[in-house]
């Protein structure tokens, strides 16, 4: 019960986290876009469509587009509306980048100043059930998995795995037989 609810914040978390950091980083590209183009814009630019060119680069490049298709300006007359609006588009891509890394470089820190220098045993496993530590400690202070291999007697689990063990009703599952033990044919 304790694991599906540690994921369940787990999952929640990561889900919120990404969603601010979305956000978040999308502030940070319109906020640079507009300071960066807002002064950079050709004073030839129609008031009434200056602020759908400030907004994003769809914006600019939309307005160009309409500029062109209602004969108000050339391809070449929207040119520095185009600069403007790439040039302004790259620079905030920039920061953002930029404050994603900071960002990513502080929880990296965290994460390494937070963790514990060695990890401390969880009661998750058999030893839990059978309540012999003393070969599991023994199994963890080895480097290798070969090493700390634990046999099945020293925590009590007398059955072999793979045996073919005829068990009573109540243990039995579908058919007779128990789920999770495989049986040899």
């Amino acid at each position: 019960a304790r694991s599906g609810a540690g994921a369940a914040v787990q999952n929640t978390v990561r889900q919120v986290a990404a969603a601010l950091g979305v956000a978040i980083i999308a502030s940070i590209v319109a906020t640079v876009y507009f300071h960066k183009i807002d002064p950079i814009l050709p004073s030839s630019l129609p008031e009434s469509v200056r602020g759908t060119a400030t907004d994003s680069i769809g914006g600019a490049y939309a307005v160009a587009g309409e500029l062109i298709a209602q004969g108000k300006a050339t391809a070449a007359q929207v040119a520095p509306l185009i600069d403007a609006a790439n040039s302004s588009f790259m620079t905030a891509f920039h920061v953002a980048a930029i404050c994603s890394c900071i960002l990513l470089l502080i929880a990296l820190t965290l994460i390494i100043m937070r963790l514990p220098a060695q990890a401390q045993a969880v009661a998750w496993g058999a030893h839990a059930q059978h309540g012999d530590d003393k070969a599991f400690q023994e199994a963890a202070s080895h480097d290798t998995a070969e090493e700390s291999l634990v046999p099945l007697d020293a925590i009590g689990f007398e059955e072999g795995i793979g045996a073919e063990h005829h068990h009573s009703h109540e243990d039995a599952g579908v058919g007779g037989h128990r789920p999770g033990v495989a049986e040899r044919k």
